[in-house]
């Protein structure tokens, strides 16, 4: 079907959906501003920091590198002063929300140049309607590396490759993952460019490379030790399963059936974009890239995180594949893949709209964190952040609103096995599930408990028998 008889949507709908968009943005802005996510608190924190003029660390005195994502902890560090220790997060979650909403635009606009307006529809909805769990993701900097990653694409595709290698270049500095879309982008470039690809070659690494400089000079490294800790943690094998089995955790949680229908529809849809030039097999091929760099980096299995690029295209191009059939198909078929991709949207939204109204009560996020800021209440109130230090699993929430430095357990911030230098090891804090990490003698002095998330914190100062006289645990009792 050639363009000039693709379906169209009139200007008035255009104007519309985008309001519609628009007003949907707002919507979880208000509705997501109070997420939070201890592993964002890190950057926060490091960013908390550099705003404060302590410089880019997470305890100061420290040169450890332990963000992914030095984009985000620069702009963190630049709202900080205008938001404040409490509202910092809340601007970083509408942060968050709005690069959600803009992947759904840019996808929009990329598919409606090579396919019809329908099929571009069909893949914006499943976006904004949370396909890949975007909205579980806003604390963090997924969404917007995704964001970025489409503008650029859309840029490439408008001839403005000047702004699509900044945009990529952007991604990059927001997590270096991102790569694996940079650098086929950047081969497009040179392929269709030739000697003008200078330019738009030397703005893609300015943007990035001054960070690389300065970290290498600052911490002696680059690589961020949150990285290097989290490095193979998984066999190929087992993070192959991860991947297969975790596409449509956010389409239909826990149905086999959904996860075999978006991996066809996927690799169909793949197919189809491919035979459209260079940028539309660009998007096809990205987030089987995606996967292949984390089969090389397999992280915990239990972080998902990590895969939401991959995933969130995966079910874009099971949405091209089902906006063919639409388009192609004969009369029964259009109905079937129309029918079958309203079901897969009703079943997105259902689900994103269901965690949207439980994620102030969800354990990992809104139970996890009222838990955490009910521990650092209670280390403002009986710790001295001047001379003592806490240690423990997950640092970030009570590190960023207390301002206490940490010995991170999970040395994804701290040098591993190693006490701090700086002031002495009292706290404890620990999930139930890390109780063997507690030395005997230790007390449990406080405890909080939020939506099936609890935690504890011990004295370490303090021994059982007689709470009023301290025996101090050294580091050395705690095999440091």
């Amino acid at each position: 079907m050639g363009d000039e008889a693709r379906p169209r949507l009139s200007r008035r709908t255009e104007i519309a959906l985008l309001a519609a968009a628009l007003i949907f943005g707002v919507l979880v802005i208000i509705a997501l501003h109070d997420t939070r996510f201890d592993d964002a608190y890190i950057t926060f924190r490091y960013g908390q920091n550099l705003a404060s003029g302590r410089g880019p660390v997470f305890n100061p005195g420290e040169r450890i590198l332990g963000t992914t994502s030095p984009g985000e902890m620069l702009v963190s560090a630049l709202v900080y002063p205008l938001a404040g220790l409490e509202l910092t997060p809340s601007w970083m979650a509408a942060l968050g929300c709005a690069a959600w909403i803009a992947q759904a635009v840019f996808i929009f606009l990329v598919l409606r140049r090579g396919f019809g307006d329908w099929t571009a529809l069909l893949a914006a909805a499943a976006l904004l309607l949370g396909a890949g769990g975007s909205d579980i993701r806003v604390a963090l900097e997924t969404n917007q590396v995704v964001a970025f990653n489409l503008a650029a694409l859309w840029m490439a595709m408008e001839k403005r490759w000047r702004t699509a290698a900044l945009l990529a270049g952007l991604a990059v500095l927001f997590r270096p993952d991102a790569l694996v879309f940079a650098l086929p982008l950047a081969a497009v470039c040179v392929y269709e460019l030739r000697r003008q690809a200078l330019v738009p070659a030397l703005i893609f690494v300015a943007t990035f490379a001054p960070w690389l400089l300065f970290a290498t000079f600052y911490y002696g490294t680059p690589l961020p030790l949150t990285a290097a800790t989290k490095f193979q943690r998984a066999s190929v094998a087992a993070y192959a399963q991860h991947i297969y089995e975790h596409l449509g955790a956010y389409v239909h949680p826990g149905r086999p059936t959904v996860r075999i229908l978006l991996w066809a529809l996927g690799l169909g849809g793949a197919a189809h974009l491919v035979r459209r030039g260079p940028l539309y097999a660009l998007l096809a091929v990205y987030p089987f890239l995606h996967y292949a760099a984390y089969l090389k980096l397999r992280p915990f299995t239990v972080h998902t995180w990590h895969l939401y690029p991959a995933e969130a295209m995966m079910v874009v191009l099971a949405m091209v594949a089902l906006g063919a059939l639409i388009e192609l198909a004969p009369r029964w078929g259009r109905w079937a893949g129309g029918g079958l991709a309203v079901l897969l949207l009703l079943s997105i939204g259902f689900h994103t709209s269901a965690r949207v109204a439980t994620h102030q009560d969800a354990r990992w996020t809104g139970g996890r964190d009222h838990a955490y800021r009910d521990v650092a209440a209670y280390l403002l109130e009986h710790g001295n952040r001047e001379q003592e230090y806490f240690a423990a699993v997950e640092v970030g929430t009570v590190a960023y609103l207390t301002d206490f430095s940490a010995m991170d357990l999970g040395w994804l911030v701290s040098a591993p096995g190693e006490l701090l230098r700086e002031r002495e090891l009292r706290w404890l804090l620990v999930d139930p599930i890390y109780h063997f990490m507690v030395p005997d003698g230790a007390p449990l002095v406080f405890s909080a408990e939020s939506g099936g998330f609890r935690a504890e914190l011990y004295d370490l100062w303090k021994g059982t028998d007689d709470p009023d006289a301290p025996v101090r645990i050294r580091g050395t009792d705690w095999g440091f």
